[in-house]
């Protein structure tokens, strides 16, 4: 859509003719949304159109502002007002946090807030995308009973928060929702919960315990990484999906427990697989073993699967693995021998990035391994490059 420019105000114009504020420029420390710009009535504000605002303290929203996208007031360091009327058909706030009163869902907890707990009250059902982006000070927050979701980015960095209670109900946490959150050191998550979006609490390096309740189905990519104090975890049997290794450069995970016959997950001496994929998922990275062979019977090996695993110096795949994953082995700093099997197909992107210079390939001859070593540079040798010494 065509962008317009009013003033400091950016805007398109939406199907019914009304106008959407995607971007404010100005420096004002006390602004009211307008009603109208060019004529046109203002009925909407785009996701994070205020974002970063850094002098804005208090906002007032005209009545005309009927629908709001991703919190709009995120990063604004210095907000610690937002002022509606108590007839606004849709937006309500309380004790200065932004409320959408129709769909019970929490918007923006102001960013210039300094208090140190916040309880959400009784009665709202959701937590809004980014609704408390990097709102450093909280340390605590208690969510009430009937929250049922929690929105992508929600707690964002917020990097002082050290514990939150979760309600039985909650059956969604969403995309980043606790990324950063590097406070937090542990957190049970509650029954009813069925899926963890992706990076969901990824950087979280405080965090030493984690409950995944059974109904958990899904784990998106790289939900744990990066919690370097995680060292164990149990995956209940309810879980069918799981994206791109979730506990990816967790440098202090050791065990990862999955019961005996789980449908679709299994463990074979701590590292995790996809059974019904023949698929690695996941190597541990508190793992101190310098060598490993993978099973016989898998068939690939899972994007991130051996991420930044520090100790590994030689590792043999055996034949059957037709592919390696996008950045596999990516920073396994002391990997300097690998066996690839004469049925690989296919190696991903970045798959042995800032692995060291000296790393050896023992391929097949002809086979695909040995042509992708050829044309990427890399040093590589043929299981029967010595026989020539016995004949």
């Amino acid at each position: 859509p065509t962008v317009y420019q009013s003033g400091d105000y950016k805007y398109i114009l939406l199907a019914d003719g009304t106008a959407q504020i995607i971007d404010y420029s100005g420096s004002a420390a006390e602004l009211t949304v307008p009603d109208v710009l060019d004529g046109y009535s203002v009925s909407s504000i785009g996701d994070s159109a205020f974002y970063s605002c850094k002098s804005l303290a208090t906002i007032t929203l005209s009545d005309s502002v009927t629908e709001m996208g991703i919190n709009p007031f995120a990063y604004c360091e210095q907000l610690t007002n937002i002022q509606v009327s108590p007839d606004h058909p849709v937006f309500a706030t309380i004790d200065g946090v932004l409320f959408n009163k129709t769909e019970k869902k929490l918007v923006c907890y102001p960013y210039g807030f300094t208090a140190t707990e916040y309880q959400v009250p009784k009665g709202i059902r959701s937590i809004g995308d980014a609704a408390f982006f990097e709102c450093r000070s909280l340390t605590a927050i208690t969510l009430p009973e009937g929250i049922t979701s929690i929105g992508d980015f929600a707690f964002y960095g917020c990097d002082s928060l050290a514990g939150i209670t979760m309600p039985e109900g909650i059956t969604s946490i969403g995309d980043a929702a606790f990324a950063g959150c590097d406070s937090l050191t542990g957190i049970m998550l509650p029954e009813g919960l069925t899926s963890i979006g992706d990076f969901a609490f990824i950087g979280c390096s405080s965090l030493t315990a984690i409950t995944l309740p059974e109904g958990l189905t899904s784990i998106g990519d790289e939900a744990f990484a990066g919690c370097n104090s995680l060292t164990a975890i149990t995956l209940p049997d309810s879980i069918t999906e799981m994206g791109i290794n979730p506990f990816a450069y967790c440098e202090q995970l050791t065990n990862i427990q999955v019961s005996p016959n789980p449908p679709v997950f299994a463990t074979i001496e701590g590292v995790l697989f996809n059974k019904t994929e023949k698929k690695l998922v996941c190597y541990p990275g508190g793992f101190t073993a310098t060598e490993y062979q993978v099973p016989k019977g898998i068939r690939s090996i899972g994007d991130y699967a051996f991420y930044t695993c520090m100790s590994l110096t030689a590792i043999t795949l055996p034949e059957g693995v037709t592919n390696i994953g996008d950045e596999a082995f990516y920073y396994c700093k002391s990997l300097t021998a690998i066996t690839l099997p004469e049925s690989m197909e296919s190696i991903g992107t970045d798959a042995f990035a800032d692995c060291p210079k000296n790393m050896q390939f023992t391929v097949v001859r002809d086979s695909y391994a040995a042509k992708w070593c050829k044309e990427n540079g890399l040093n590589y040798t043929y299981p029967d490059a010595l026989d020539w010494l016995n004949d």
